[in-house]
């Protein structure tokens, strides 16, 4: 049972296996403060989103300390020709990427089952 939600989110949140075969790892839906706050759980929610938020800084100091630059794989910065102001914006390869990561894995996985005659 869905708390406080309006229809829309429930049906949007809902997610079956085909669904989830297709979104990235990475989708809000799937966070487990997220889902703990769709039931209600507000207390355990907000553990949850905290002790996102705990690693998240924990990697940010990391990098800090080690001086690594952060970069992200589907993302680039860029200036918004209208505003003139900066922006994030997907830079492509993730579905290519993802597609590849299954087409292999897929191949390796009904490999295995064969030599186990299934």
């Amino acid at each position: 049972m869905m708390f406080n939600w309006p229809l829309i989110s429930v049906d949007f949140n809902n997610l079956d296996q085909n669904i989830l075969m297709k979104i990235p790892h990475t989708d809000c839906r799937l966070r487990p403060d997220q889902k703990a706050l769709e039931y209600g759980e507000r207390k355990m929610a907000g553990d949850e989103k905290h002790k996102l938020e705990q690693a998240q800084r924990k990697r940010r100091k990391h990098r800090e300390v080690n001086n690594i630059e952060y970069k992200p794989k589907w993302f680039e910065l860029y200036e918004d020709k209208d505003s003139g102001e900066s922006s994030w914006g997907y830079k492509g390869g993730y579905w290519e990427t993802r597609f590849e990561y299954y087409r292999r894995n897929c191949k390796a996985s009904k490999r295995k089952l064969n030599r186990k005659g299934i």
